[in-house]
């Protein structure tokens, strides 16, 4: 039996995916490639399985699946997404893409033929006719996939199209998906052949219901699921990861998350600031706020303790000897100011010393200023140009696993996530931090009230959205 040839997924397009208008290109391509992983998957397992056993019919529902879901997204491509797409770009504008549907009609249906006979056992398997039936279609399928994306771009669209209009078709088709999904099915099928690195945003599901269909629901066709690309979390299986897409924004997840980390802790220090002037001494409020407090300052004296211990020592075996030395140089000049305004909320809590919002102010602003230089400035040491001339790929990911694994063993979710969600990123980082969709909705829910009278002085609320009257010191995109 031959080794599969598969597929690769199709580059994710530079953008801001909260942009409406770049968001339809970003999204159809991690839907398209929902179904590459989907033919890739089939391509995989069907050398995995034997006609006769429980698996092998598992295997077959779990192809008519995929089927199903072509199906689903070519049927609202067709009826509703290119209809209002040439209502304002002008009549036949999409019509290559349908040419390009029609054209693997045949072939698809074919292979769905064959696969229905499987099925009905009126077909005796062979998995190199298997496999050639799927290419068939498969090859024209991949191509049109990939150039369907450039009639999306931004610019094709803001030229004819405002945003008002867009928003109002998206506002009609999310009611279209809810009235057709299934939530035995569709989202199972989504999350197993899902993104979790450029996509962990889709499918846009409420955290509640995320968990019910992961926990619950999931098991109804657990045997099915198996046959994914990705596990139930959208972690792409080491068989498939070498088909997985590049990102024309070229940033590796290293970067990304240092910057989100960086970014937390200036809006834990930013909420201190705003609330200090909200709170009166001598209230539940104002014990709750310094708690807070003292939490913003433990979650920054962690991240520094990870840097010295290992990020930097991680990337100087890499780099060379020195290569961080300018950002300890950095710490070392903040830890003086810093011990300071410790030194001032600990009797704030502990009652030794008397309430001043402008010395409280005083006291942060003394040891953030440089820090924040520091924050800015510890990036350019992490480009991925930098990382990219003396560390491989392999070995990043290694030292990424060990830092999950060190994270698992000192975190404690009564309190960690909680601050990274109330200071976190829902615009540029809804994917970190790195929770598992069960545990978050359990730190949202259970977890959250033991300290929520603490968690109500973050930026953000428990969905990582930024409140008013901090937006305007968000961050921009380079």
């Amino acid at each position: 039996m031959s080794t599969p040839e598969l597929l690769h997924c199709v580059a994710i397009p530079a953008g801001d995916r909260n942009d409406v208008f770049d968001r339809q290109s970003i999204r159809m391509v991690i839907l398209h490639n929902i179904i590459i992983r989907g033919i890739n998957s089939v391509l995989y397992y069907s050398g995995q399985v034997e006609p006769g056993t429980s698996s092998y019919k598992s295997f077959l529902t779990y192809c008519n699946e995929v089927i199903v879901y072509l199906h689903k997204h070519h049927l609202f491509e067709e009826e509703r997404y290119f209809p209002f797409l040439e209502s304002h770009l002008g009549a036949g504008a999409m019509s290559g893409n349908v040419d390009e549907h029609e054209a693997f009609k045949e072939p698809l249906a074919a292979f769905e033929t064959l696969l229905n006979d499987l099925r009905s056992d009126k077909a005796t398997w062979n998995v190199e006719t298997f496999r050639k039936s799927i290419y068939d279609f498969a090859n024209l399928l991949k191509a049109h996939l990939s150039e369907e994306i450039d009639t999306l771009r931004p610019a094709v669209l803001k030229a004819k199209i405002t945003r008002e209009q867009f928003d109002a078709f998206e506002y009609e088709s999310k009611k279209y998906f809810i009235a057709n999904t299934s939530l035995v099915k569709d989202p199972q099928f989504l999350f197993i052949n899902g993104d979790g690195v450029n996509g962990a945003w889709f499918p846009p599901m409420p955290g509640p219901i995320s968990f019910v269909t992961k926990a619950l629901l999931w098991h109804l066709h657990s045997d099915w699921w198996q046959f994914g690309s990705c596990d139930k979390n959208m972690q792409v299986k080491p068989e498939f990861a070498a088909y997985e897409p590049p990102n024309e924004q070229c940033q590796l997840n290293s970067i990304l998350s240092s910057a989100y980390v960086l970014a937390v802790i200036i809006r834990g220090i930013n909420s201190m600031l705003y609330y200090s002037g909200q709170v009166e001494p001598g209230t539940p409020s104002y014990e709750s706020f310094l708690n807070y407090s003292k939490e913003v300052l433990v979650n920054l004296h962690k991240h520094h303790l990870l840097e010295e211990e290992r990020i930097f020592p991680f990337l100087e075996s890499h780099l060379g000897a020195g290569t961080m030395s300018g950002n300890l140089d950095e710490h070392e000049a903040f830890k003086g100011p810093l011990a300071i305004f410790e030194s001032l909320l600990s009797d704030l809590r502990s009652h030794n010393t008397t309430w001043d919002v402008e010395t409280f102010r005083k006291s942060i602003l003394d040891f953030a200023n440089p820090f924040k230089v520091h924050l800015t400035e510890e990036i350019d040491t992490i480009r991925p140009v930098v990382l990219k001339a003396k560390i491989a790929r392999e070995q990043l990911d290694e030292f990424e696993i060990e830092l999950k694994k060190y994270f698992a063993a000192t975190s404690s979710l009564l309190k960690d996530p909680q601050l990274l969600f109330v200071n976190g990123d829902g615009v540029n980082g809804a994917w970190f931090p790195h929770i598992p969709g069960p545990v978050s909705f359990v730190v949202k829910t259970v977890l959250w009230y033991p300290h929520s009278d603490w968690w109500q002085f973050g930026c953000c609320d428990r969905s990582l959205r930024i409140k008013p009257e901090f937006a305007a010191y968000e961050p921009t995109k380079e």
